[in-house]
């Protein structure tokens, strides 16, 4: 549990600070527990038998022990008035006090200090604020907030554990709410969480779905899960994912590793034959900036938007900002690719940016493959 977070703060700060937000569902109930008059009872008892104990063993006084007997037994009196009362009631969510959660408790307050072992410094503890303030949440799509009518998925999930929620044969415990209804709003916050949302509400979504199912089919089922367990079960099993993996090999031998369509294969190795990649400045495609740095080729941007946001680079110049403005043909990309001294352009033969570029005598093409084209500034 201490080495994931510092894996996060290394790998993917991103989600350093959701690691946490696991946490606190079982936080949550711990302290809410002490609010419940049974636990309360319970606590007073335990508390006031062993000083009942204590004093019997080293003192005298028969009148303190008295005092303190009496006052056990209206405790107890009390507590089992409370259970009656609450056991007439159908509790629907159940409140659970675990007392290794001060323990949980203690590797959350360690859990904390863990981001400080990276070299990025105060990147784990800061990213989610600065990726709010900056630019990229307004253009990449997994950082925008998710629109329900338009993720389906989502919507029929929110669907199943609400009907799970309200049916009488669901019992809930309050962590699985607050695990529920916490990750619920942060899948909703933006795209990327949707999968963090999956991983950790699948297993209270399926006792929910459990519990509705009848027991006759949870019979059937059992007997099923008891066939495919064995032995020529799991010979069978072995023998279709075999069979699976073959056709899917099949349909995927041969096709190039890389998709020449959508990343510019023959045009970065022309670029890397014909031009002084040392001296160029290139103005580039944010889709397929990462491919031309696997081939060695300087690029304007890559898929790494944050490095080319002020907000985390602590430059002037907004890069990314300046980037999604001219591809979008925002602004007149002239003045923008003269401001950062570009030599060179390489794009889609099909985009939009391609057919500006084409009227204007300023840029020459030297280079069209059909699916990519290289320009080159004029001096």
């Amino acid at each position: 549990m201490i080495l994931v977070p510092i894996l996060l703060a290394n790998c993917h700060a991103a989600l350093f600070p959701i690691y946490f937000v696991i946490y606190l569902p079982y936080i949550a109930e711990y302290i809410i527990s002490f609010l419940n008059k049974e636990k309360w009872y319970e606590v007073r008892i335990k508390s006031i038998s062993k000083k009942i104990e204590k004093l019997k063993e080293n003192s005298k006084n028969i009148k303190k022990i008295e005092l303190k007997e009496s006052k056990l037994i209206k405790l107890k009196d009390k507590l089992k008035i409370a259970n009656e009362v609450e056991n007439s009631k159908v509790n629907k969510i159940i409140i659970e006090r675990n007392k290794n959660i001060k323990w949980l408790m203690l590797t959350f307050v360690i859990c904390i200090f863990t981001g400080l072992l990276t070299p990025l410094r105060d990147i784990p503890y800061t990213y989610m604020i600065k990726s709010i303030q900056g630019n990229t949440m307004n253009f990449i799509a997994e950082h925008q907030p998710v629109v329900l009518i338009h993720s389906i998925n989502l919507l029929i999930v929110f669907a199943v554990i609400l009907i799970c929620i309200f049916s009488n044969k669901v019992k809930i415990k309050l962590r699985d709410i607050f695990m529920l209804v916490g990750m619920s709003l942060l899948s909703l916050i933006a795209y990327k969480q949707f999968p963090i949302f999956l991983i950790c509400t699948m297993c209270i979504i399926n006792k929910m779905i459990n519990m509705l199912i009848s027991d006759n089919i949870k019979e059937k089922v059992k007997n099923i899960l008891q066939k495919i367990l064995s032995i020529k079960g799991i010979i069978y099993s072995v023998l279709i994912i075999i069979v699976i993996f073959l056709v899917q090999y099949k349909n995927i031998v041969g096709q190039s590793y890389i998709d020449s369509s959508e990343y510019p294969t023959l045009a970065s190795t022309w670029l890397k034959n014909n031009v002084n990649i040392k001296t160029m400045r290139l103005f580039n495609d944010f889709n397929y900036g990462s491919y031309l740095l696997f081939k060695d080729i300087p690029v304007f941007i890559d898929g790494r938007a944050d490095v080319y946001d002020p907000v985390f680079n602590g430059k002037e110049d907004d890069v990314f900002l300046d980037y999604m403005q001219v591809s979008s043909l925002q602004v007149w990309y002239d003045d923008v690719l003269k401001k950062y001294g570009i030599t060179h352009i390489i794009t889609k033969t099909n985009s939009n940016f391609n057919t500006y570029l084409q009227r204007n005598i300023e840029y020459k093409n030297i280079y069209n493959d059909g699916t990519f084209c290289i320009y080159e500034v004029r001096k």
